[in-house]
C-alpha cells in the first residue's frame, strides 16, 4: 500500500509520472481515496454531493496540504543548492539556502500555487542545524514543520505528528499525494514586468542580481520569437530570458558562472538577419 488504510489503486495512481498531456490522475486519487468511495456510497451525483473532499477547497485542507508543500519546496531548494555547492565554494552566500537576514529572524516569502489558485505561506526559520525548524503560516494560523526529503518521499513532521506523503515533479509543478487526497502545487514566479518586443536590450537585462546558470545557444546564432537564451539564478531561483522577437544573438557581455547586477545587460541582440552578419563581422 502507499499509505496506511487506502486502497491499493492509490498506489497505482501515484506512481504515474506522465508529462506534456494534461491527465485527470489528480482527481481520480481524490475519488478513490475519499470516504464516500470506500463506503460505496455511489450514484449520479456522487461528484456534486462530494466536490469539498474532491477539490480540496476548505480551510482545513490548506491548512493540511500547504505546510507539507511548503516544507517539500524548502528541502528540495536544499538538496539543489547542496549538490550545486560540491563544486564551488561552499562558503559561498549564493550556495546559502537559510533565508539569513541582519538582525531579524530567517524568512522566506514566496507565494504558492494549490489546485490553481494563489496562496501567501511565509515561512520562518527557527534554531539552527540539527534543531532547526520551520514556522509556517497559512491564513493567520500557524504550524511547526520539520523533516526529511528521500526521493520523492517526504517525511514530515507537523506540530507533533508525523506523516510521510509522495511527492511527483511534472515540468515545474508538483503533485502531493497523501492519505487525505491528491493536490497540486507549484512556486509562483515573481512578475518582472512585460517584455517589450521591440527593445532586444530591455529583453535581455538582468531583473535583479544573481549569477549566469546556462548559456543556451552559442552567439551569432539565430533566434525565434520565444526562443529561450539565458537562463540566470535570482533570489535561489532560475530564471529565463526568451528572445522577444525573431532576431539574432550577436554577443554574450557574461559566461556562465558570472555575477551580475540588477539592470545590467546581459545579450547583445539584434532584430534582422542583416544586422546580425554586420555585427558578427564587427566582433
Amino acid at each position: 500500500m502507499l499509505l496506511s488504510g487506502l486502497p491499493i489503486s492509490t498506489k497505482a495512481l501515484s506512481e504515474y509520472h506522465i508529462s506534456g498531456v494534461t491527465t485527470n490522475i489528480t482527481f481520480l486519487y481524490n475519488i478513490v481515496s475519499s470516504n464516500a468511495f470506500m463506503q460505496a456510497q455511489l450514484d449520479t451525483g456522487f461528484i456534486e454531493k462530494n466536490r469539498e473532499a474532491l477539490f480540496h477547497t476548505s480551510q482545513e485542507d490548506r491548512m493540511q496540504d500547504l505546510p507539507l508543500a511548503s516544507l517539500f519546496l524548502l528541502l528540495r531548494m536544499e538538496k539543489t543548492s547542496a549538490a550545486r555547492a560540491k563544486d564551488k565554494d561552499p562558503w559561498s552566500p549564493w550556495n546559502a539556502v537559510n533565508a539569513w537576514r541582519l538582525n531579524e529572524p530567517g524568512r522566506h516569502n514566496g507565494q504558492l500555487i494549490m489546485n490553481g489558485k494563489d496562496y501567501d505561506a511565509p515561512v520562518e526559520e527557527i534554531g539552527t542545524e540539527r534543531s532547526r525548524r520551520f514556522r509556517i503560516t497559512v491564513d493567520d494560523r500557524s504550524v511547526i514543520a520539520s523533516g526529511e526529503l528521500n526521493g520523492n518521499e517526504l517525511y514530515a513532521d507537523i506540530d507533533g505528528h508525523r506523516r510521510r506523503v509522495i511527492v511527483v515533479p511534472n515540468d515545474g509543478h508538483f503533485t502531493l499525494f497523501s492519505e487525505n487526497g491528491a493536490m497540486q502545487f507549484a512556486l509562483k514566479k515573481p512578475d518582472y514586468g512585460t517584455i517589450d518586443e521591440e527593445s532586444g536590450a530591455d529583453a535581455f537585462t538582468a531583473p535583479m542580481n544573481g549569477v549566469i546558470v546556462e548559456l543556451l545557444i552559442e552567439a551569432g546564432a539565430d533566434v525565434k520569437k520565444g526562443q529561450p537564451v539565458i537562463i540566470m539564478e535570482a533570489m535561489k531561483m532560475e530564471q529565463t530570458l526568451f528572445a522577444p522577437a525573431d532576431g539574432c544573438v550577436t554577443e554574450f557581455y557574461f559566461q556562465k558562472g558570472a555575477q551580475v547586477k540588477g539592470g545590467e545587460e546581459l545579450v547583445q541582440f539584434v532584430h534582422s538577419k542583416s544586422d546580425c552578419v554586420q555585427s558578427s563581422r564587427g566582433l
